[in-house]
This record gives C-alpha cells, sequence and structure tokens, in this order.
C-alpha cells in the first residue's frame, strides 16, 4: 500500500520507517505526495521543539474531546453511508459502536486499516458494527477504496458533523459507544496496531 522516502527523495524501507515510528511515537511528518498504489509518503522527523509541541498539543486535544463526550450521548446526526444508507442516533441502540474518524490524506489513519480490518473480522457476528467517518468529499473517498479497500461502513462528506459538532479537527480519532449510544472511550493513538487496544475497550462495554 506505501513506498517510503525521505525529504530528500531517498527510499526508504519498511523497517526503517517502523524504527522511526517507534522512536517519535508515530508523531512522523508523513506526507503523501502521490496517490495510487502504492501510495508514495514522504517521512520526515520533527525538531525537539516540534516534537514537544506536537506531544502536549494532542494530549490537550485529548483531553478537551474526553471532557466534552465521555459518558454522554453524541449530537443528533443523519449520516449518508457509501452504499446509500442513512446512519441516524437511533441505529446505535442495541449495539456497540466504533466510530473511526480518518482521513485519506493522513498516512496514520491508513497504516491502521489493516489492524481495524483484522478487529472488524474478530468481531463478526457479534452486537458490534463500525463506522469510518471523515468530512472528505464522497466521490474521491469512493475512488481511494477501490484502490485500497476497508471493510468498515463509510460516511464521508460531512464537515458539519466531524469539525463543527464533534470537534475534531485531526485524525485519527477513536470512540466507542455502549449499546445506549453512551460514549465510553475515546483515543487518538497513532498506533498502527490499535486494533488490539480496542478489541480490549470494546469487551469491557456493556
Amino acid at each position: 500500500m506505501f513506498s517510503y522516502q525521505d525529504v530528500k527523495g531517498k527510499p526508504l524501507s519498511q523497517a526503517q520507517v517502523d524504527q522511526l515510528e517507534k522512536q517519535f511515537q508515530g508523531f512522523l511528518g508523513m506526507e503523501i505526495i502521490k496517490e495510487g498504489n502504492p501510495l508514495v509518503v514522504q517521512v520526515s522527523t520533527p525538531s525537539p521543539q516540534e516534537w514537544k509541541y506536537i506531544q502536549n498539543l494532542r494530549h490537550q486535544e485529548l483531553e478537551a474531546l474526553k471532557k466534552k463526550w465521555l459518558g454522554k450521548p453524541l449530537p443528533t446526526f443523519a449520516l449518508q453511508s457509501l452504499d446509500n444508507k442513512v446512519l441516524v442516533n437511533k441505529n446505535l441502540i442495541g449495539r456497540k459502536t466504533l466510530f473511526f474518524f480518518w482521513s485519506k490524506s493522513d498516512y496514520v489513519s491508513l497504516n491502521q486499516f489493516a489492524s481495524l480490518t483484522k478487529l472488524l473480522s474478530s468481531f463478526k457476528g457479534k452486537p458490534v458494527q463500525f463506522w469510518a467517518i471523515t468530512f472528505e468529499d464522497k466521490v474521491l473517498i469512493k475512488d481511494f477504496l477501490k484502490l485500497h479497500p476497508f471493510a468498515f461502513v463509510h460516511a464521508p462528506g460531512d464537515f458539519s458533523f466531524v469539525m463543527e459538532k464533534m470537534g475534531i479537527v485531526q485524525t485519527p480519532v477513536f470512540l466507542l459507544t455502549d449499546s445506549k449510544g453512551i460514549v465510553r472511550y475515546l483515543d487518538i493513538s497513532n498506533d498502527k496496531n490499535i486494533g488490539q487496544r480496542l478489541a480490549t475497550e470494546i469487551a469491557k462495554i456493556k
């Protein structure tokens, strides 16, 4: 899915990128400079000052989102899915729901597809649903998913819900609601193996 290079255009192996991700806890500069298959990603590392700023900023964002939503129902929504269904608040009742807020221009989100796909498969046949939400254009997302399939229920193209109602300005964001539609878990992790952690959190929720 990915081909990597540094800021000077020198190719980087997956192992080199994995080492950098470990060193900087996923907070690398990852710019998709060419779409297609594979996606060409330019990798840059933060300076010490940037690294400190990034850590503080993301922590503040997470705390603000938790304060706003944990233990509360989501705002009223009606999201149009790519399979022409309308997702509304009542669809949350009776099933746990994982919301994955992502962007096709966000390397971190895309790098989590494999782990999230395994997560979805592990809950097949159980009362858990998996929704992928982005404010990006429906046509562009549909074309992107043709090249990079991802089996969540997709609801793109709603800027108002993602940014204005939810207050989400950066991705990825993971949000779990219980069978009554109440938010019980929220995270902004850059971990490419996030599915393992989410499986544990889903199991905890009633």
